[in-house]
């Protein structure tokens, strides 16, 4: 329900890579062709070590990281044992999952999760907190369980994991599950009880966040303890097109890498404290769909949303000529979004003078510092931005809660809509282009100045009835809904067999009434709460306004 959409019809470039850094200022920096001197992993591998390990050995090393306890170590880079990402190594039960768990267990997954039943049994982890305890001591040195602010972070784009009471336990539906692949020992080295290998990924692309590694451990009896893994990211990179940048949203500075192995495009990959942040793109497409790379001419880091972070915009030329790419910084996942491109046709302001200098101007004006007096300043910058990605898209203000203060509405009717918030000072992202009008979903509506939000949506035999509010932090979440089922669910998975359909009768309807807040609640104090929700009037959460009337709008 919450993917985000952006539809930019126009942009050729795919989230583009950077060259030499420029400040907000976006002093120039020349244009370098790619090809230039890269390192060379091999050079180091010749050189004869005092202390190398035998073929033997590096073979047991490789076999050992081939297994669940150890392989999630090599996933990302640590510079010592605090740095680990626990979320990382356990993802895949690191050898202590608990595979059988009864019933009861099970139902309190569920009941706490949401869930009708389980995705799947195989790639479900459930692991103990005592258990994880002693693992981390086992291979780090110390004790370790993550807290309620830590597992908020634990997980991917589908679940997170969960920690139940009850059972002192943690739990993770792993639908993303990773195969462990075999990963070689190309060289290594020992001192006294500390090994130093060098392992290569399973993969072709030996270059950003599948280059080599070199891990560091201690090794007592059958016992390794980790000491760092250093991802080598200089590895085939573009010397003169990485470099570090200092953002103000992050506390150590950025490692931006830039990439020209894969003919069809230039990669760029960030890095912070050598842990892999993300990795953003650029080619464009000819006629024939022929991908190429483009050539990174600038890059200005400045924030141009309105959202109180540092965005990027850089400055591409290829054969088409030339395009600034505007990426907005995504703060739940560290990462950056591309959200519009400027050219000198669609921003004639621009014409003979498409610099990133000029860019922030036109972007920003006078108001370089991105200091707004009031949300009417803030929703004009934000609706600007939208505005250059497509003049198609719609606005409105919608009063959601009980302020004064309206909030900013933006989407493309029928497809997906945006729903932004002010606050001190900045915008703040409720809804994120969370789609709608495909299958069965039939868009967002608000109680005006009640802080309630519906949604109806269906899933073949299964309809969905959402209600929703606004919480403190990030964006929507839904307080309760309610699910019909139309048909016998005769195994409880909530999906319809052709058993089940055939015993079933026009007739059927089953309802279920769910209550995802922390309040404990019976479904009596559900189904009370949400037939009063029911009752409410409802608007759509749609814009209806084109730019130029929402500008209007705004200077009242």
């Amino acid at each position: 329900m919450k993917k985000k959409i952006f539809a930019l019809a126009a942009l050729a470039f795919l989230l583009a890579g950077c060259a030499k850094s420029s400040n907000g200022d976006a002093q120039s920096t020349a244009a370098v062709e790619s090809g230039s001197e890269v390192d060379s992993a091999s050079e180091a591998q010749s050189e004869v070590v005092e202390n190398a390990l035998t073929n033997e050995e590096l073979a047991e090393f490789a076999q050992l990281f081939w297994t669940c306890e150890y392989s999630g170590f090599l996933d990302d880079g640590f510079n010592s044992p605090k740095d680990i990402e626990w979320d990382d190594v356990f993802q895949n039960g690191a050898g202590i999952n608990v595979e059988n768990i009864s019933e009861d267990e099970k139902e309190a997954y569920l009941e706490a999760t949401h869930q009708d039943c389980l995705y799947d049994i195989d790639t479900f982890i459930v692991i103990r907190k005592t258990d994880m305890m002693n693992f981390t001591k086992k291979h780090a040195g110390y004790e370790y369980a993550p807290d309620k602010d830590d597992l908020d972070t634990w997980g991917d784009d589908y679940n997170h994991w969960i920690y139940l009471e009850k059972y002192d336990s943690y739990y993770f539906m792993n639908v993303c599950w990773k195969e462990l692949k075999y990963c070689s020992c190309v060289s290594g080295e020992k001192e006294g009880n500390v090994y130093t290998i060098r392992f290569k990924m399973a993969t072709d692309d030996h270059y950003g966040k599948d280059a080599d590694r070199v891990l560091k451990f201690t090794k007592e009896n059958d016992e390794l303890v980790m000491i760092s893994n250093e991802i080598q990211w200089d590895d085939l990179c573009v010397k003169d097109k990485t470099f570090d940048a200092n953002l103000t949203q992050f506390d150590s500075p950025l490692r931006f890498y830039t990439y020209n192995v894969d003919p069809e495009e230039t990669e760029l990959e960030i890095v912070k404290d050598g842990k892999y942040l993300t990795t953003i793109r650029y080619y464009v497409k000819a006629s024939d769909d022929a991908q190429y790379p483009v050539i990174i001419d600038d890059i200005g880091f400045f924030d141009f949303n309105a959202d109180g972070y540092q965005d990027i915009a850089v400055l591409c030329i290829s054969y088409c000529g030339k395009k600034i790419i505007l990426h907005e910084y995504d703060y739940e996942s560290n990462g950056f979004c591309g959200i519009a491109e400027l050219d000198e046709e669609n921003v004639p302001e621009l014409k003979g003078n498409l610099t990133i200098a000029e860019a922030k101007k036109y972007l920003l004006g006078d108001n370089e510092n991105g200091v707004y007096n009031n949300y009417k300043e803030v929703y004009a910058q934000m609706a600007k931005i939208y505005h250059v990605a497509d003049d198609g898209y719609k606005f409105d203000l919608a009063y959601t809660d009980d302020d004064d203060i309206p909030e900013l509405v933006i989407g493309r009717p029928g497809y997906w809509v945006s729903l932004f918030a002010y606050e001190d000072g900045h915008i703040h992202r409720l809804i994120d282009g969370w789609a709608y009008g495909a299958g069965a979903n039939s868009g967002y509506y608000y109680a005006e100045r009640k802080n309630v939000f519906i949604n109806d949506n269906s899933d073949y035999n299964v309809h969905y009835t959402s209600f929703m509010s606004k919480r403190d932090k990030g964006e929507i979440a839904t307080d309760y809904y309610i699910k019909y089922i139309y048909f016998k669910d005769l195994d409880g998975d909530g999906n319809p067999s052709e058993e089940e359909l055939a015993a079933s009768d026009g007739d059927d309807c089953f309802v279920e009434y769910h209550n995802n807040t922390d309040k404990k609640m019976s479904e009596k104090e559900i189904k009370k709460i949400t037939t009063k929700y029911s009752k409410y009037d409802y608007k759509e959460l749609c814009g209806d306004m084109d730019y130029e009337t929402l500008l209007a709008e705004l200077s009242k």
